[in-house]
Order: structure tokens, then sequence, then C-alpha cells
């Protein structure tokens, strides 16, 4: 399966700095129209891991769906189409509660904290290898679960089912 990754002329992620006052100066995702694309053949999660983090690395980001052409310092407008199957999935938490109330075996129930795995039990995923990678906002100004959990797919699916599977 082929992964894609875009580069720009600056970092594409957002950052946070810590003032000498003790307040938090948070810099956005940078405005950028100019992309040059990168394609990473993968075989499996650890080499999808592996690709993520080298990217990741350098400022790069990662786009979901293949590119129908490869960009030289061009727009990626027209560039991807949204109807193409994938062979991979991203669940994107983005501020989930800090602790989740569960109840036990025995009928009575307990505040835990809401972390990857416990999130992933409860939508029945439990038992399916993944990566995750947290946002550059967690643990910034809460705990809340700020994260993308990236799997692959057995065989690559429409992006409607995926869709629908999700909600």
């Amino acid at each position: 399966m082929d992964l894609f990754f875009l580069e720009a002329s600056q970092k594409l992620t957002k950052s946070y700095t810590l003032k000498d006052n003790g307040e938090i100066l948070k810099t956005p995702y940078p405005m950028t129209w100019e992309f040059t694309s990168h394609k990473v053949q993968v075989n499996d999660l650890v080499q999808f891991e592996t690709a993520v983090r080298r990217h990741a690395g350098m400022g790069n980001c990662l786009i979901k769906g293949p590119l129908q052409r490869a960009l030289i310092k061009e727009s990626r407008a027209g560039s991807t189409a949204t109807n193409d199957s994938t062979g991979w999935i991203c669940l994107d938490f983005d501020g989930l509660p800090e602790t989740v109330e569960l109840a036990s075996s025995k009928g009575k129930s307990s505040r835990v904290p809401l972390t990857v795995p416990v999130v992933l039990d409860l939508l029945g995923l439990s038992n399916i290898s993944y990566i995750a990678q947290y946002s550059a906002s967690y643990g910034i100004t809460d705990q809340r679960l700020r994260c993308h959990i990236f799997m692959l797919l057995d065989k690559p699916q429409h992006p409607q089912l995926l869709k629908h599977w999700t909600q």
C-alpha cells in the first residue's frame, strides 16, 4: 500500500511555547499552498509507523488517500479523489473526557482514566493493532485525549463505508 506525505516550505504542524509569564502561545497549522509530495510503500503496521515517524520528524504531514499525481511545489487542489478506496483508517480523537465511568462484572461502576486502550475497548476494537500519534495539544491545557489512531484494514474499503462504520 502507498502512503502519501506532503512537504512544504515550513513544518506542517501546530506548536506550543511557554512564555516567560507562564502564558501558552499557540502557533496554528501554517497556511501554505505549495506542496511537494512523497510516496512511500508500506506492507505492514511497522513500516507504516516508520514512515510516519520519519516524515513527522521532517515536518511533513500524512495525507489521507492516494494522490492522482506527484506534486512539486504546487497546490494540492484536485490532486485527490474522495471516492478512492483506502487500506487504512485514522480515528481522530480530539478532546475526549479525561475519565469515563465503567461498570464492573460485579455490577459496580468506577471512574477510570480515558486512555487509548479504554476507548478502543469501548468501540469493540481492543484486539486490533494500531499506531497512536498524540496531538501537539495533548496535555497542554488539560489531560483530555487528543490523538490519531491509525489502523490497517484487511482489504481496501470505500470511504463511504468507513464513514458509515464510524458513525
